[in-house]
């Protein structure tokens, strides 16, 4: 298979502990989430709630392998692939016996697998998702997402001599770009922002020294925005691709969420 189709989306679960509020996985949740025929699915703010069996049981009938990490009280990550892609024996034997997968939630939502493919291939998958915390005020809500970035999300990122196929997607929480991202990140483009230390084009300057490109720039070197906040538009959701060539991006928005779902045709 040349082609691999990529989504991932921030489902809104804001950390429900399924009891304690009318959060529900509902049917037609269930149903935007394979409108977009995706091969890797990486869900953020994903809680075990009502409807639970029934996105699961989805995921079965629909021929896909899926892995999770989530807790009460905090949002989890959910991540499906198709399960004709995957060697899911070797898979198996995999996460039993080794460190196949790694997860953490404080600081920063993480799940990473390495998924051995029918071709023989390694790809590894990240999805994530940047908590905003608690902080007092935008400043040191960006700073300290600037640590766990720095200290959680980028050490995460494997070598490329062992892992060449990787994708890294999911809600990174930063706020709006204020500059073209076909240029390296020029601190005074936000000079005086909340968001001088923790920015997008941080971000993509990060996953590009590491051998990433991002998929969801557009050809005029602007990100797509995937979050409305009343008029204001926001590119919090991305799609980071290392070995794979990405050919097409889109968002497809959905009333179950104030996220829209991000998807990237790549070839690889």
């Amino acid at each position: 298979m040349n082609e691999l189709n990529i989504m991932t989306w921030n489902i809104r679960g804001s950390a429900s502990l399924g009891w304690d509020s009318s959060y529900t996985l509902s049917p037609k949740l269930i149903e935007e989430i394979f409108r977009t025929d995706a091969d890797v699915m990486v869900l953020t703010e994903f809680v075990a709630a009502p409807g639970l069996d029934d996105l699961l049981g989805a995921l079965r009938q629909k021929g896909y392998l899926w892995l999770s990490a989530n807790a009460s009280g905090k949002n989890g990550i959910l991540m499906a692939v198709r399960r004709e892609l995957v060697n899911a024996q070797q898979l198996k034997q995999n996460i039993y016996s080794s460190s196949a997968l790694f997860s953490t939630l404080n600081g920063c939502n993480l799940l990473r697998a390495e998924l051995p493919l029918q071709s023989g291939a390694l790809l590894t998958v990240l999805g994530c998702r940047m908590e905003t915390g608690a902080a007092q005020n935008l400043t040191a809500q960006y700073n300290e997402q600037r640590r766990c970035f720095d200290q959680i999300l980028l050490p995460a990122v494997l070598p490329a001599r062992t892992h060449r196929l990787f994708i890294v997607c999911g809600d990174f929480n930063n706020a709006r770009c204020l500059a073209s991202l076909q240029r390296p990140f020029d601190p005074n483009d936000y000079l005086g922002r909340a968001q001088c230390n923790y920015n997008l084009n941080l971000i993509k300057d990060a996953f590009y020294a590491r051998g990433f490109h991002m998929a969801d720039q557009t050809d005029a070197g602007q990100p797509i925005a995937t979050h409305t906040k009343g008029t204001m538009a926001f590119p919090l959701d991305h799609i980071f691709v290392r070995g794979l060539t990405p050919v097409h991006c889109g968002v497809r928005p959905s009333a179950c969420s104030d996220h829209a779902i991000l998807w990237a045709k790549c070839m690889l």
